[in-house]
């Protein structure tokens, strides 16, 4: 253990490297930190939301004059939830940029849902820091600042001859101190992973095991990609531009080429043109004959045709009839946006393949339930949470049975489950890598290159 302790006394000797170290735990801390701040807001709005509605309807229940279905479905706004695990406190996703307590009233519901993901850009925070960040992109970089000069220090302080002279000592050195600098840096990932659930108070359960394998799987591929570079035999300054090189084209040039190559696939935005289409019809019913938009509205819901519409200009029952089938024209252009984001979710999928960092942000999301297939059953929740609204309505809005405080506390409440699985069979993918290295990698390292 003489050789063990002096090896992490000389790789923690240098200043660079200390302070390189403190760096990333104090990028660490304050992610977990401001994970943790994040995901208490959403909390909190959403316990607003939630306790805004029921007050709403407590006072109306209190009133001698309960309000009429029309004033109600207008003025009443269903409160909602995305149903966030604990663990999106670590791995933010698309948390930060989708509203995630959406109200939604009985009036047309494209507009509603495309209007509140557009957000105001002045209250949109300068960038986002979560743990996921730390481990996908920090910790390969202080492995490589850690191990990928090994061979280059050694020949440039001149001892490598030395070493190398005696049988299999200079490369059984090299290989130990690139295997000790990448224990070094996965037990540090385990430290912080291990604080933050002490800290967020989360639950030791499947997910914490998937993340164990999966920050080894994922450290020893960058491992390899190190002791690749190691084997070329070239200096200190080659070796560190080559792993900085090879560093950006998977963590970052790749990514950001898939995500243009997505924008450029799908250009169309038909949640958009929803919402502008459904405004105009909407718009253009106020200039037709009441009657006409009520006998289209009588053949979806048949049992209300006995129901004798008010002869007044912009009635109740009129106005949600009309918004209702502003709604119906444009359910294709709906049905649309849905399948082309799950279609786009899932071409995303089969090109994370071509690098490992994607992989793993697309895993540690999905564990987190703050991916993109988790926001799609949001919305979706939503959508029949606008019909239970719709429909309880009609029941008072077209037939003799009016609101009272007897049938108020029955107005529908959000109702939806949190997809959270664990995929294990995501990690093939990393190991395949690992596989495929480590067959080049034992075919390049039967000698390391001399002077």
């Amino acid at each position: 253990m003489h050789w063990l302790k002096f090896e992490i006394k000389l790789l923690l000797s240098s200043v660079v490297t200390r302070m390189t170290l403190l760096l990333v735990i104090t990028c660490a801390l304050f992610a977990i930190k401001f994970g943790d701040n994040a995901l208490q807001q959403q909390k909190q709005a959403q316990a607003q939301s939630h306790a805004k509605f029921e007050q709403t309807l407590t006072q109306y229940q209190k009133q001698t004059s309960p309000p009429t279905a029309g004033h109600l479905g207008y003025y009443l706004f269903g409160a909602t939830q995305w149903q966030l695990s604990p663990w999106s406190a670590l791995f933010i996703g698309q948390s930060q940029t989708a509203y995630a307590d959406m109200p939604v009233r009985a009036l047309a519901l494209q507009g509603q849902i495309y209007t509140q993901e557009m957000l105001n850009p002045n209250q949109q925070k300068a960038g986002r820091l979560d743990l996921g960040f730390v481990f996908i992109y920090l910790m390969p970089l202080l492995l490589g600042a850690l191990a990928v000069t090994t061979l280059s220090d050694e020949r440039q302080a001149n001892r490598w001859r030395i070493l190398n002279s005696l049988v299999q000592a200079g490369t059984g050195l090299i290989w130990r101190r690139l295997i000790l600098c990448g224990l070094l840096v996965l037990g540090l990932s385990y430290s912080l992973l291990v604080l933050a659930v002490i800290w967020l108070n989360l639950n030791i359960s499947e997910i914490f095991w998937w993340l164990i394998c999966a920050l080894a799987l994922y450290l020893c591929f960058w491992s390899l990609v190190v002791a690749l570079i190691i084997c070329l035999g070239k200096n200190s300054v080659f070796n560190t531009f080559s792993f900085v090189a090879i560093w950006l084209a998977i963590t970052i040039l790749l990514p950001a080429s898939i995500q243009l190559y997505l924008n450029h696939q799908y250009q169309d935005h038909p949640a958009l043109a929803a919402t502008l289409e459904q405004r105009m019809i909407m718009n253009n019913g106020w200039d037709a004959p009441p009657q006409q938009a009520f006998q289209q509205f009588i053949k979806l819901y048949p049992q209300y045709q006995n129901f004798e519409l008010p002869d007044a200009s912009g009635s109740w029952p009129w106005y949600y009839a009309q918004q209702h089938l502003s709604d119906v024209q444009v359910n294709h252009q709906w049905q649309q946006y849905l399948q082309q984001s799950e279609s786009r979710f899932e071409t995303l999928k089969a090109l994370s393949w071509l690098t490992p960092s994607l992989q793993l942000q697309l895993n540690v999301n999905h564990l987190a339930g703050s991916d993109g297939e988790s926001y799609l059953h949001y919305l979706k929740s939503i959508d029949n949470y606008h019909q239970e609204i719709r429909e309880y309505l009609y029941q008072h809005l077209y037939t003799e049975n009016k609101i009272n405080q007897h049938s108020l506390p029955q107005f529908p409440r959000f109702n939806s489950q949190q997809i959270q699985s664990v995929n294990w069979s995501g990690l093939l993918k990393l190991v395949v890598l690992i596989l495929v290295l480590l067959i080049f990698f034992d075919w390049r390292r039967k000698k390391l290159p001399e002077y």
